[in-house]
């Protein structure tokens, strides 16, 4: 064997130096080791709370898992749960999840299959459930993701994904903050609060989207509340998308002192009625801040539909009919009612300006519904002070039609009433007057 050369004891050191740092780079890049743990039954302590920097630790539940009374279950950072089972885990011990440590955010990933049922938590209002940066991977649709029964539970900073319920609380209050709730199936709700009371939903989002499937119940909620007073929904973000009925926010059976504030709502359904915010029997409910946006085909769509013993309290909202579909922005029925800051609500009144705010000394014309209509339509009008009002029909050609007076009507809010039982089908104006002078012109499309 040659000695090496002068050139090539030179370039050693360099090679040496390259060695290193190619070992360093492997080392740098080494994948972490992923050790799988098939577990069920008693699955107490179950979880590795001390998982070293390269190993991955992922529990696989494939059969009937619990948790006993007195027992916990601690499912530390990092760790990744693969439910492979259609039975619920049973919890009737201590539960905890949290995915952060003293040293940062290590978020606790749960992978399911499309049949997988989720945790199944029993118990007493004292025991606790906690969540906090929990998330369900993209491919993960189990039927529920989160049910309890009778504990509080505490959602913070998770991501939760099922076909038919991300979370459900009976007999128990919920605290859900910073989450974003996904739904991918039709019928029931993303979160549903029963005699939940007190409850807080704050700074969430929830996402209903099932456009591919017909439900197989009849409504589907973003949130669903029943028999729920003193229960708050704040600064969330609610979109609902699918076919069949459809509501961002469905209440029911004495929510009392239900509060909606500063909530956008996006609703739509591609065949059936769409509703906003839809409130039966609720009891006493204030709708704060919010906007509220519906779509459907239906003629019988509405922004905020009341049923019942129910009385809506709505301040600074800005509701709307998005699309082509008709419908109202309130529906009442049943002896329920509505406020608009603090001005009694008329069940007929579409599409207004959004946020509209009429100085004192303003007249408002709201547009005319149904329209395009068989007979008979109407003309809403609030008015500053008392005031004489009539409206003239005209044709395109500018003939008259008709005239209707309404004589002298009082300050506040009016349905002005338009028969067309002598009109010819077609297009007309209506021009309405107030104390003689014209303020407002509409087109009407007479069909019959």
């Amino acid at each position: 064997m040659n000695p090496p050369n002068e050139a090539t004891k030179k370039s050693m050191p360099y090679f040496l130096l390259l060695g290193v740092c190619l070992l360093w780079t492997g080392l740098a890049h080494a994948e972490v080791v992923p050790v799988y743990i098939s577990i069920s039954g008693d699955i107490s302590n179950q979880f590795d709370d001390s998982p070293s920097a390269d190993t991955h630790y992922v529990y696989i539940i494939k059969g009937k898992s619990w948790v006993p009374s007195g027992n916990d279950l601690t499912v530390p950072p990092g760790v990744e749960i693969r439910l492979e089972c259609t039975f619920p885990i049973d919890v009737y011990g201590g539960f905890v999840a949290t995915g952060v440590d003293s040293t940062g955010i290590k978020p606790i990933e749960i992978r399911a299959i499309a049949s997988a049922e989720g945790f199944l938590f029993w118990g007493a209002r004292e025991d606790t459930v906690l969540l906090d940066h929990v998330y369900f991977s993209e491919d993960s649709f189990p039927r529920t993701a989160f049910t309890s029964i009778g504990r509080t539970l505490k959602a913070t900073a998770c991501e939760i994904r099922a076909q038919w319920a991300a979370i459900q609380c009976f007999d128990a209050p919920a605290e859900i903050t910073d989450c974003q709730l996904f739904k991918m199936g039709g019928g029931g709700a993303a979160l549903t609060l029963r005699a939940a009371d007190e409850s807080c939903v704050e700074r969430t989002s929830v996402k209903v989207d099932f456009s591919h499937m017909l439900p197989d119940f009849p409504t589907t909620a973003g949130i669903h509340v029943s028999s729920s007073p003193v229960s708050r929904i704040t600064d969330n973000t609610i979109e609902v998308n699918g076919q069949g009925y459809t509501a961002g926010i469905y209440g029911e059976n004495r929510c009392s002192d239900l509060t909606v504030d500063g909530v956008t709502i996006s609703v739509r359904s591609d065949n059936l009625l769409s509703r906003g915010i839809w409130l039966v029997n609720a009891g006493h409910c204030d709708i704060l801040a919010c906007t509220v946006g519906v779509e459907s085909r239906s003629s019988v769509q509405a922004a905020l539909w009341l049923y019942g013993w129910t009385l809506a309290d709505l301040v600074n909202c800005d509701l709307r009919l998005e699309g082509h579909g008709q419908g109202e922005l309130i529906h009442q029925e049943g002896g329920a009612t509505a406020t608009v800051d603090g001005i009694p609500a008329q069940p007929d009144l579409r599409r207004p300006e959004p946020n509209h705010r009429k100085r004192s000394d303003e007249i408002w014309v709201g547009t005319a519904f149904p329209n395009p209509f068989n007979l008979a339509t109407t003309l809403p009008l609030e008015l500053p002070a008392s005031a004489s009002a009539e409206i003239r029909i005209t044709d395109l050609l500018g003939r008259e039609v008709a005239r209707v007076a309404y004589g002298t009507l009082l300050a506040g809010r009016h349905s002005l009433p338009l028969s067309a039982d002598t009109w010819a089908s077609g297009s007309y104006f209506a021009h309405v007057g107030v104390n003689g002078k014209f303020v407002e012109t509409q087109r009407l499309i007479l069909i019959k």
